[in-house]
C-alpha cells in the first residue's frame, strides 16, 4: 500500500523526506507488533514495513490505476481512509473498471487537499522513538 500525503509547495525535498522518516519512527514505536521499518526481512514477518526510503528522488511507485503482473491483473486504486477497512488488494482488477471511474474523485480529493508538515507534528503529543 502507498500512503500519498500531498503537501503545501513551501517544503523542500529534504524535509518532506525527515517527514516521511519520523512519520514511520513515530508508527513503528507506537505500533512496533504492527509495524516495523526493519531491512531484514526475517525480522519483519506478519508486520507492515513501512519505507520511508521509497520517498526519494529516482524511485518508481505503482501509481494509481497501475496493472500490476500478476495472475488477477490487481490494479492499485486510489480509496479514501474510510474505505480502506472494507477493502482488499485483491477487489480491484481490470476486470472490474466501473470502480475506477467511481474512484477517480477519491484521488482528486486527495490532491486537492494538501497537508502542512508543521501542523501535523504540532498534532504529535509524544514521540517514542
Amino acid at each position: 500500500m502507498h500512503i500519498f500525503v500531498p503537501i503545501e509547495g513551501s517544503y523542500t525535498y529534504d524535509q518532506t523526506k525527515a517527514f516521511a522518516e519520523i512519520i514511520g519512527k513515530i508508527l513503528s514505536a507506537r505500533h512496533p507488533q504492527k509495524i516495523t521499518m526493519t531491512w531484514d526481512t526475517s525480522k519483519r514477518v506478519g508486520k507492515v514495513f513501512f519505507d520511508h526510503n521509497q520517498n526519494a528522488m529516482g524511485k518508481t511507485i505503482a501509481f494509481v490505476f497501475y496493472a500490476s503482473p500478476t495472475p488477477s491483473a490487481s490494479v492499485s486504486m486510489p480509496v479514501s481512509w474510510r474505505e480502506l477497512s472494507n477493502l482488499f488488494p485483491t477487489d480491484f482488477t481490470i476486470l472490474n473498471t466501473h470502480i475506477i471511474k467511481k474512484s477517480w474523485n477519491t484521488w482528486n480529493d486527495i490532491l486537492q487537499n494538501k497537508q502542512d508538515i508543521n501542523k501535523i507534528l504540532e498534532g504529535v503529543t509524544e514521540i517514542r522513538i
